[in-house]
């Protein structure tokens, strides 16, 4: 009856859901789930809402709603729909035997240092790029050492890689 009515209305439950769900672990509590529901009209009978609430409440604590399996059987797609959708995203995948080429990785591995500096700094040439730029962020006392993780997302976001 529910799926029946917000199909006819055209209404989306999960967003306003997710307003309640600030960690989005896809629960919200007993009262919450009901003023959703009561924000669009839709009161089901004291019969009907404890079938509901025995299907979506959480075993482990008894005032909190699974609003995500909820909306999965409410919202959920019809048939048509989903292989519609599945085509459309099937146009968009890239085959995993095709290569793509980025202009700076070439076939030649460098053997040393040297040449892996000597790479880089061709590059921030011809790009003009500002690498300390990039590496000051992560350095928060500007004492001129940063982690390795950090020496990697900062060449990232300079995209040098």
């Amino acid at each position: 009856m529910i799926k029946k009515e917000i199909d006819d209305r055209r209404i989306l439950l999960r967003p306003h859901y997710q307003d309640f769900d600030r960690v989005r672990n896809g629960y919200v509590t007993k009262s919450q789930f009901l003023r959703v529901l009561n924000s669009f009209d839709i009161y089901p009978t004291e019969e009907y809402l404890n079938i509901l609430l025995k299907r979506y409440v959480d075993k482990g604590t008894l005032d909190e709603v699974n609003y995500y399996k909820f909306c999965n059987d409410v919202d959920g797609q019809d048939k048509v729909t989903k292989d519609i959708s599945q085509n459309y995203a099937n146009k968009f995948m890239i085959p995993c035997n095709k290569v793509i080429d980025t202009p700076y990785i070439s076939s030649h591995i460098p053997k040393n240092v040297d040449e892996i500096i000597q790479k880089i700094r061709k590059m921030v040439k011809e790009d003009r790029i500002r690498i300390w730029g990039f590496l000051q962020d992560f350095d928060r006392l500007r004492c001129g050492n940063i982690a390795n993780s950090q020496f990697r997302i900062g060449l990232n976001m300079a995209k040098i890689p």
